[in-house]
């Protein structure tokens, strides 16, 4: 064999190889990341109900200064049907230590909140916190339509083989996202977010989907970053630390989800972050 000929052979294997990489099927046995996007969205477009379990971290500094701290952890079980437009969810919110007990109640995009502190379980009543835009697989179906994937490999979710997709975090609706991640539990730890989140600044960011190969659904979410924030009328920034986990299970029946385009143009082009349960504003609901 020639040099010629084993030139001519690697040139081949390197262009092959670069094929691979621009068509997102290296690393999946010829699985391509776009295929397990479009047939995931497409999936989970005909949706109805599900249950979804949450935990949250989120590790908050100010101006550098370790005194200045706040350590919130949220675990949320949820369900919801979307061609019913309902959804309840609980939530336990430890807030350096302290817990609090959330319920959440939306139909027909209005959302009611009651909260329940101290040993005894006592209620603050149900509040009515006005318009809910968006469901927890709305939330990640726009993300995904909007963002590009590359190919991660396969893994196993409770005992049930996935695709990995590595999504992009430099879209509006992943910073939409996020940011309505932290809104919530830093309003009920007191930290007043009016102007807060405003010009947030969403970096260092990593987010995967592990989609089911049988069903195409989204099994579980993955995401991590670190949100920085100008504090009004003060020196300084908060800086923090956001990671999140979402496992979704449970899927039953079929509807039909709006599409990303549809549901901004009904809406009002509403941010997806407003989906995030405020306590602040709002107006006492029905009784407990």
């Amino acid at each position: 064999m020639t040099a010629k000929n084993i030139l001519g052979k690697k040139g081949s294997l390197l262009l092959f190889g670069v094929l691979l990489v621009a068509t997102g099927c290296i690393g999946g046995g010829g699985v391509g990341a776009e295929d397990v996007r479009e047939a995931s969205v497409g999936s989970m477009d005909e949706v109805d109900t599900y249950a979804f379990d949450t935990t949250t971290d989120i590790e908050a500094q100010a101006g550098g200064d370790t005194e200045d701290s706040l350590s919130v952890t949220v675990f949320t079980r949820g369900t919801a049907s979307e061609s019913a437009d309902r959804m309840k969810t609980s939530s336990n919110l430890v807030i350096n230590k302290e817990t609090v007990d959330q319920e959440t109640y939306t139909e027909n995009g209005t959302a009611y909140v009651r909260l329940r502190t101290g040993e005894d379980g006592e209620s603050s009543g149900w509040l009515r916190r006005g318009n809910s835009s968006s469901t927890p697989v709305e939330n990640h179906v726009g993300i995904l339509e909007a963002s590009e994937v590359g190919y991660g490999g396969e893994e196993t979710v409770d005992n049930e083989s996935a695709h990995v997709l590595s999504a992009g975090t430099d879209t509006e609706e992943y910073r939409d996202f996020v940011l309505g991640t932290v809104e919530t539990p830093l309003t009920n730890a007191g930290v007043v977010t009016d102007e807060l989140l405003d010009d947030a600044e969403v970096r260092n960011a990593s987010l995967r989907y592990l989609v089911s190969e049988e069903s195409d659904r989204i099994l579980r979410v993955e995401s991590n970053a670190t949100v920085s924030a100008a504090v009004p009328n003060a020196e300084g920034e908060l800086v923090m630390q956001v990671e999140t986990e979402t496992s979704f299970s449970s899927y039953g029946g079929e509807g039909k989800l709006q599409s990303t385009a549809r549901h901004r143009k009904r809406r009002g082009k509403q941010r997806l972050r407003q989906f995030s349960v405020g306590l602040r504003g709002g107006e006492w609901g029905p009784g407990a």
